[in-house]
């Protein structure tokens, strides 16, 4: 399950829209397409995926969590996404 989340991301990093929002968050060039280049980190909790995005995509959460759970869905076998923002710490639930 972990090599196919690794793919999965990696896919969306990689796409067009992605790239574009790297440069509209202003993310060092060397970082994009890269999975660590968006997300901080990115586990598997109890079934759940579990997200923290880089705190320079955090002003575009709402539009990045729904492209990524566009591409997730049917795919990974995890039927929730929960974003953790940094500040204030709150938590987001998504249906994948």
């Amino acid at each position: 399950m972990y090599q196919l989340l690794t793919e999965l991301l990696t896919e969306f990093v990689q796409t067009d829209w992605a790239k574009q929002m790297c440069t509209y968050c202003n993310i060092n060039p060397t970082a994009y397409g890269t999975i660590r280049g968006m997300f901080e980190s990115v586990r598997l909790v109890d079934g759940k995926l579990v997200v923290k995005l880089n705190r320079s995509f955090e002003q575009r959460s709402d539009k990045l969590l729904d492209k990524l759970v566009k591409h997730l869905r049917g795919k990974l076998p995890v039927q929730r996404l929960a974003y953790m923002s940094g500040s204030p710490p709150t938590t987001r639930t998504y249906i994948i």
